[in-house]
């Protein structure tokens, strides 16, 4: 090999294999170590490259999908990929059985299960109560979020609306009118944030 970016292209090549399980959401706990471990040495900027333009190059995935799995492994551990291997699993269905979950067993009805594919079975059917549990929990919440979720695409209507009036040629009066409105609904902000405290 004769350049940097002759290994690198082998390297590539090795770990594009790597990348297919990232992509399906089957990543290893050792390939998220890697990325993590990678990313952190900051060797893609020594090599002349962002992590953004690193990513999609060596890894086969996005600086996204790096970033989250980067995030999922400091957030949950190597058990979070072990698990995810033997049972499809969100983030939101790991967080309600985290405590359940050590780094090579998980606790169903009170044993502990290792986490190997001859467990698989079993292991797929607690997650499937989990989501079911999960499902079955979420009506009431759900309503809120999505009442949530319009308040606050109408905020971000009113706010853009508020910043195209704010002009050069704005008159003195106008641009004060704009300055205590704005004083005004960081007041009235404040007094919701505390309410919620």
């Amino acid at each position: 090999m004769d350049s940097t970016k002759d290994i690198l292209a082998a390297g590539a090549a090795i770990g594009r294999q790597q990348a297919f399980s990232v992509i399906t959401a089957k990543c290893s706990a050792a390939q998220a170590l890697t990325i993590k471990q990678i990313k952190e040495s900051g060797c893609h900027e020594e090599l002349g490259f962002t992590w953004q333009e690193f990513c999609p190059e060596f890894f086969g995935i996005s600086q996204v999908t790096a970033d989250r799995i980067i995030k999922q492994l400091a957030e949950f551990g190597q058990a979070y990929f072990r698990l995810s291997h033997l049972a499809r699993i969100t983030e939101t269905e790991f967080r309600h059985i985290a405590s359940k979950v050590s780094g090579e067993a998980i606790e169903i009805e009170g044993e502990s299960i290792p986490l190997t594919p001859e467990n698989a079975p079993r292991i797929r059917q607690a997650v499937r109560a989990l989501r079911l549990q999960l499902r079955n929990a979420r009506p009431a919440s759900s309503v809120q979020s999505r009442s949530v979720s319009r308040l606050r695409t109408r905020l971000d209507a009113l706010l853009c609306e508020i910043k195209r009036l704010d002009d050069p040629l704005l008159s003195a009066a106008d641009r004060q009118s704009l300055q205590d409105l704005a004083h005004y609904a960081a007041a009235k902000w404040s007094e919701i944030a505390r309410a919620f405290v």
